[in-house]
């Protein structure tokens, strides 16, 4: 860690922190993998400035690129990020790691290419999607989505493809209320379009929505995601970051795989980081089971 005050490092907050720790942990396991096989490739879809502003101890420490950079050193790392100050502020944070390959667009134009450039069915290829929001801004005015549908849907049918992706919940709550609350309004309609483009379908309207009872809401959102975007993976997972504040809720980082052993594993990590345990069973005198309470088939860790 150094300390410092530049303004062109993106800065975060401690909650990100859970998902850099979960990041880091499966990635040490995957080069334990790697150095078997060599058969891992990374790809970061909104690599950020490299380096982050913990803003809670007024110090620098590595984002997701660095991370894969430092923790996997063999794998080809390809990071991607639109924005062009970040951009290259990126480009200066990876300056030195040979395995780091960094563009400058559109996740979601980019996405396709760099597929087309790994040897289909021969490599585990892990995608943490990390969008920090529904829509990207840019400095000139230029609005996009910064995840759309059709890039998970393609990554979710490549062969061999993990995910570890951020869930924007509380960005999604807020302009589906937004759509659902004022219906004509033109800012309304073009936020849902956004949760649209986002979730896949217009089905997220016929959900109950009760600005009363958020939990039912993103549980409801979520498994919609899971049901009709994320479809393709036989193994899903979910771990639910609150702020370190005031405790609410702000977005699931969701993993998926094909891999049974993989899914195993990602568990287990999520379940140490969000200190979640199993309470003894009076109705059988025994213990919770794991694979009862969290099936591999769809684990989510979310209220204790």
């Amino acid at each position: 860690m150094v300390v410092v005050s530049s303004p062109k490092y993106l800065k975060i907050l401690p909650h990100t922190l859970h998902k850099y720790n979960v990041l880091q942990k499966y990635l040490r396991v995957c080069n334990t993998f790697d150095k078997h096989y060599s058969n891992f490739v990374y790809v970061d879809t909104h690599g950020g400035s490299g380096k982050v502003y913990l803003e809670s101890s007024k110090t620098v420490v590595n984002g997701s690129p660095l991370i894969a950079g430092h923790w996997t050193p063999s794998f080809p790392c390809h990071i991607v990020e639109i924005d062009p100050e970040t951009y290259g502020c990126l480009c200066q944070s990876t300056t030195g790691y040979g395995n780091i390959h960094t563009y400058h667009d559109d996740c979601n134009k980019l996405v396709p290419t760099i597929l087309s450039n790994i040897p289909k069915g021969n490599k585990f290829v892990l995608f943490f999607v990390d969008p920090s929001a529904l829509v990207y801004r840019g400095p000139s005015g230029t609005e996009c989505d910064q995840l759309r549908s059709e890039t998970i849907r393609a990554i979710a049918q490549f062969p061999r493809t993990e995910l570890l992706l951020n869930f924007p919940l509380e960005s999604i709550l807020r302009c589906a209320g937004d759509c659902l609350r004022n219906p004509t309004s033109q800012r309304a309609i073009a936020s849902g379009q956004r949760v649209t483009n986002f979730m896949g379908s217009m089905s997220w309207q016929k959900l109950k929505f009760d600005q009363r009872r958020t939990e039912r809401n993103r549980r409801e959102f979520l498994k919609l995601y899971l049901d009709e975007v994320l479809y393709d993976y036989p193994y899903k997972g979910a771990f639910l970051v609150r702020s370190a504040e005031k405790n609410l809720p702000l977005y699931y980082l969701v993993y998926t795989t094909h891999n049974n052993t993989a899914a195993k594993i990602m568990r287990d990590i999520m379940k140490k980081e969000g200190n979640f345990s199993l309470f003894y069973d009076i109705s059988t005198g025994r213990p919770q089971h794991l694979d009862q309470v969290y099936p591999l088939e769809r684990f989510i860790f979310e209220d204790q």
